[in-house]
């Protein structure tokens, strides 16, 4: 396998996410446009990709690569890694980002003959926010495993975790963003049903998310020590909370990861 080739990565997708997965990498030096080639089969999406990324190799084919990283819909995985097989130079390693489909097909599907690794990025990876995980496949190294990481890191945090901890992943933070927004969106309805003008709701809402993720993350205290600094006995705050109680909301929020990751588990095993 040469390190040499002319294209330091292949993408295989060039949809939302493989188009965020070239602006962070370009845009953190990991490669250059003209070090990286998206293989994309659909025309209108090919023009927006040569638009947007000047230099950028866009090819309806596969191109030789020293890596590759997989962004198609899980039903297309064992066409795509058999394609792979078939090429007469494999690409060192494989990043997959399909949902649901594990190492152990992956590996399968390529005949053993190339490292795999995979990986649950999550939807805020489109303004390069993305919290994922990372996992290697039985045939994958420790080298495999930080090639990834730096991948992942042009689209945000990234954490390492044994695979089998990828579907409560799934269903924590790569189900999050909807959790997230299902509650903004309660939030911005609330506030409009009080007066507040549409748009000035959403705003209040939307800094209230930005500022408490900021304090969160820059805090040394817990999310529950940090809910408890807001909420004065006997305040509006304490009333607030003590309706969501009744509502059943925080046992309703962990019950939904849970379910979500079950699906998870059900997914792969179709």
């Amino acid at each position: 396998m040469n390190d040499d080739l002319q294209f330091k990565l292949m993408i295989v997708g060039g949809g939302r996410l493989g188009s965020a997965l070239v602006s962070g990498l370009i845009e953190s030096e990991w490669a250059k446009p003209k070090e990286v080639a998206i293989v994309e089969k659909d025309a209108l999406r090919q023009v927006f990709l040569k638009d947007n990324f000047k230099g950028l190799f866009v090819s309806e084919s596969y191109v030789e690569a020293s890596g590759a990283v997989i962004v198609v819909k899980p039903k297309d995985a064992k066409e795509t890694l058999e394609a792979f097989v078939s090429q007469k130079t494999l690409p060192k390693r494989i990043l997959s980002v399909m949902a649901g489909i594990r190492t152990e097909k992956l590996i399968q599907y390529s005949h053993g003959r190339v490292p795999i690794l995979r990986a649950m990025p999550n939807t805020p990876a489109l303004v390069l926010s993305a919290a994922s995980a990372l996992a290697k496949g039985e045939n994958a190294t420790d080298e495999d495993l930080e090639w990834g990481r730096q991948i992942l890191l042009a689209l945000g945090a990234v954490e390492i975790v044994d695979e089998e901890k990828l579907d409560a992943v799934t269903g924590l933070s790569g189900s999050g963003p909807a959790y997230i927004f299902y509650l903004a969106q309660a939030m911005i309805e609330a506030g409009i049903e009080l007066g507040l003008d549409p748009q000035i709701s959403k705003n209040l809402v939307t800094q209230t998310f930005l500022g408490s993720a900021t304090l969160m993350a820059q805090s040394k205290e817990s999310a529950r020590e940090l809910r408890e600094m807001v909420t004065s006995p006997n305040g509006t705050t304490a009333k607030g909370i003590e309706t969501l109680d009744q509502e059943g909301f925080y046992d309703a929020v962990k019950n939904a990861i849970k379910q979500a990751t079950s699906r998870s588990i059900e997914m792969s095993q179709e």
